[in-house]
């Protein structure tokens, strides 16, 4: 009996639970579309169907402010955040070393900033280096 109410206890968080592996796809995907000027296909990642994406990037133009996304890495969890937000650095060719932040509900991205900064943050870029 104790086995089975540590079962129902613990079954939604490792039910919902995002691994790094789920990050990582999602981060490759996004890059994918971005780099390729796929707008629709990033509003797939982004939940519902107001893309936010959508909404923000033709007034900013991030790419046009950013140029292509030459590469990226997985740098971890930024604990201090309330929204427990995965780091990836990201190489620009005209930003240069920026972070970019997200989380994932069911899949798909909750919170996303495709430029952020922290001290935490900011010490997780310096030991990626």
């Amino acid at each position: 009996m104790k086995y089975l109410l540590l079962i129902i206890c613990f079954y939604p968080f490792v039910t919902f639970s995002q691994t790094k592996e789920d990050y990582q796809k999602v981060m490759d995907r996004f890059v994918t579309f971005y780099n390729n000027d796929q707008t629709d296909s990033i509003c797939t990642i982004f939940p519902g169907r107001d893309c936010f994406w959508a909404k923000v990037n033709p007034q900013l133009d991030t790419k046009k402010d950013y140029g292509k996304i030459v590469s990226y890495k997985y740098l971890g969890v930024v604990k201090n955040d309330p929204e427990h937000v995965t780091v990836f650095k990201i190489v620009s060719e005209k930003k240069g070393i920026k972070a970019l932040s997200f989380n994932l509900h069911k899949g798909k991205f909750g919170t996303f900033r495709f430029s952020t900064s922290d001290d935490e943050i900011k010490e997780m870029l310096k030991k990626a280096k």
